[in-house]
């Protein structure tokens, strides 16, 4: 998979099946003999009295559709308490718009041969006509 570069470094997910994401710190081009290093991530989200998953919901047993059974069951617990607590879901629209401004900064940096700026003022997006 195509590492995503940043100004620390770059990261890269070499299998969704492992779900363990890489990381190359620092900048500059990989062609320098950079090295990846694993970066362990422990799931300690737990829904308190919930019972197990019944993976043969899931089709054919396959370690992307365990992660995405798995997401979406903790993203529905935190709408249901979100609801309860009077609060927004970690998931929400805010954030939503936040990434796909950042998305859309991409391209319009890029089409702009500049750094983009944020919150972006053209609202239109740089793909359009």
């Amino acid at each position: 998979m195509v590492p995503e570069a940043g100004s620390d470094g770059r990261l890269r997910f070499d299998d969704i099946r492992t779900r363990t994401p890489r990381i190359s710190r620092g900048p500059g081009a990989l062609e320098y003999g950079r090295e990846f290093e694993d970066v362990p991530v422990t799931e300690d989200r737990a829904i308190p009295g919930a019972a197990p998953l019944d993976y043969s919901l899931c089709g054919k047993h396959s370690p992307s559709a365990t992660f995405f059974l798995e997401a979406n069951r903790f993203a529905v617990w935190d709408l249901m308490r979100a609801i309860e607590e009077g609060r927004q879901p970690i998931s929400n629209a805010g954030n939503a718009r936040l990434a796909l401004e950042m998305i859309y900064g991409v391209y319009a940096a890029h089409l702009s041969g500049s750094r983009a700026s944020f919150p972006i003022e053209d609202r239109e997006h740089p793909l359009g006509e």
